[in-house]
């Protein structure tokens, strides 16, 4: 049910921006915001939850355990965020912004105002980590060759 749901938002989404935005295979769908955010939605067949997630930053160097901690720190009441929160992604040694939603509740226009809120923090937190770090290496993201451009 909530696959259906999400599959028939995501089509009125598409058709208002003039996209196919079906989930692949695996129930996903990833999109790009601009040349510089992308942003997966996530709908597992066994969920009634519909997750995002998005790289913020990719880690490593000097200062893994002072990123780890910030991001600890954000977490601490979400009050930045608006209920989303950073985790770390061992796979890709990446710190990701990740949000989820119960899918009952998404129509199109608070799944476009979600989308676009989390684009923007991603924006936010790339900014402020490259201003405390004195560098722009914060955008680590291997642009997919199934996206699409919203």
């Amino acid at each position: 049910m909530t696959q259906s749901r999400i599959e028939q938002v995501l089509s009125e989404l598409g058709a208002s921006v003039g996209a196919d935005l079906a989930p692949d295979a695996n129930g996903v769908v990833t999109l790009a915001f601009g040349d510089d955010v992308t942003l997966a939605l996530e709908v597992p067949a066994d969920s009634d939850f519909v997750y995002f997630h998005s790289t913020v930053k990719r880690l490593g160097g000097a200062d893994r355990v002072a990123a780890l901690e910030s991001a600890m720190e954000r977490n601490l009441f979400g009050l930045p965020m608006s209920g989303a929160w950073l985790a770390l992604d061992r796979s890709s040694d990446e710190l990701t912004l990740c949000y989820s939603l119960l899918a009952a509740s998404v129509d199109a226009d608070r799944l476009s105002g979600t989308l676009e809120a989390l684009a923007a923090t991603v924006r936010a937190l790339r900014q402020e980590v490259s201003e405390q770090h004195g560098d722009d290496k914060t955008q680590s993201l291997d642009m997919s060759d199934h996206f699409i451009r919203v």
